[in-house]
């Protein structure tokens, strides 16, 4: 069988780690099947399928805006799969080509378009979602499996399409699988990070959703009321450079620039030693389908304080503490427990270790390969 896997709409944080880990899983556990890859080629190295395999092939397309990448999938990718002898298309960017059909499973990890009343976004974004949404409704009902990345986010298929629950397969993320090994990339990013220490992590894109300016205000009480002088390591590419730039101006009337630091998209080695040298994980996101930094600070012995949203309590269980993430107050609150309670923290780390075992990304890739072995 001959599988492709359209990786152009990926870009980074979790849909990379996904798409990298998965396609690594899908070449150890299936000696059978062929790949094709459609990858973009400033992602080809981070996806992890420039190395030669005999059962890969990666197919590398200009980089395209959203526009001109969805028009190409909708008319064109449908004769490059026929062209390439391939059987089935799974599709993990939300939609597959549905105005000329080929067949294809559809992941869903991204809930935006799901949503409703969202408010303080630009027009071009209400645009975007719009038309995200009519294609991933599309998608939902060409594609010949339907693939989930949480219960939550398959309940709001539900509720925003009316799509029945039993026709979609939930398949979590894993979680890290070196968490026992620290190699020597990381004990040197660990020695670097010292001059840092103490300091609380938080890793994900600078975006809207991600509600970076409750945690500052959250951070400024905390800094205020712990006499340690904490920092706060923030890692995540910067996605939007508006949302970037009134987190920082934060930061200045906050008289916080000596204690936070904006670190970039950070290398899976690196990060790894910035979750080991942390005192806790900060996730504040008010928007999620499934969040995995908590479950990679769980499996790294790292204790979370999270926002109470349906994914993120799917995903910790009572491995984690939670807080609103409208109420800076409450955030700071729950910050400066992790940072004062040993006892606490240890608790917090025992059981996130083990609900961090209970994600496995060779399970996610044989799920996902039965659902393309189903629908091809």
């Amino acid at each position: 069988m001959r599988i492709a896997i359209n990786a152009l709409s990926v870009q980074g944080g979790g849909g990379l780690t996904f798409l990298r880990n998965l396609l690594r899983h899908f070449l150890l556990v299936d000696k059978k099947n062929e790949y094709l890859v459609l990858a973009v080629e400033s992602k080809v190295e981070a996806l992890g399928v420039h190395n030669y395999h005999p059962n890969l092939r990666t197919l590398i397309y200009p980089s395209r805006g959203w526009v001109t990448r969805g028009i190409w999938e909708q008319f064109l990718l449908s004769w490059v799969l026929r062209r390439e002898g391939i059987d089935i298309l799974f599709a993990p960017g939300n939609q597959g080509p549905v105005i000329y059909p080929f067949p294809f499973v559809v992941f869903i990890q991204n809930v935006d378009p799901l949503l409703q009343g969202v408010k303080g976004y630009p027009l071009s974004f209400l645009f975007k979602r719009r038309i995200s949404r009519l294609l991933m409704r599309a998608s939902i009902h060409r594609a010949r499996k339907v693939v989930a990345v949480s219960e939550y986010t398959r309940q709001l298929m539900r509720r925003a399409f009316g799509y029945p629950l039993e026709k979609v397969t939930v398949v979590y993320h894993g979680s890290p699988e070196d968490a026992q090994v620290l190699a020597g990339e990381e004990r040197m990013a660990l020695q670097s990070l010292k001059a840092s220490k103490p300091y609380l992590l938080a890793v994900s894109g600078m975006k809207e959703n991600k509600n970076y300016e409750a945690l500052i205000d959250a951070f400024a009480i905390v800094c205020s009321e712990v006499p340690q002088p904490v920092k706060l390591l923030v890692a995540g590419e910067i996605e939007d450079r508006a949302c970037f730039l009134r987190v920082e101006n934060l930061v200045q009337r906050h008289r916080l620039s000596t204690r936070v630091n904006f670190l970039g998209a950070v290398a899976p080695g690196p990060l790894r030693a910035l979750y080991e040298g942390s005192e806790g994980l900060v996730f504040p996101s008010k928007v999620e389908s499934f969040g995995l930094p908590p479950l990679e600070a769980m499996a790294y012995g790292v204790p979370v304080a999270a926002s109470r949203i349906e994914p993120i309590v799917e995903v910790c269980g009572d491995a984690a503490l939670y807080f609103d993430p409208e109420d800076p107050r409450e955030m700071a609150r729950t910050m400066m427990r992790i940072l004062q309670d040993a006892g606490l923290k240890k608790t917090l780390v025992e059981r996130g270790r083990a609900r961090a075992r209970l994600f496995s990304w060779e399970r996610a890739a044989r799920l996902t390969l039965d659902l393309l072995r189903e629908a091809a």
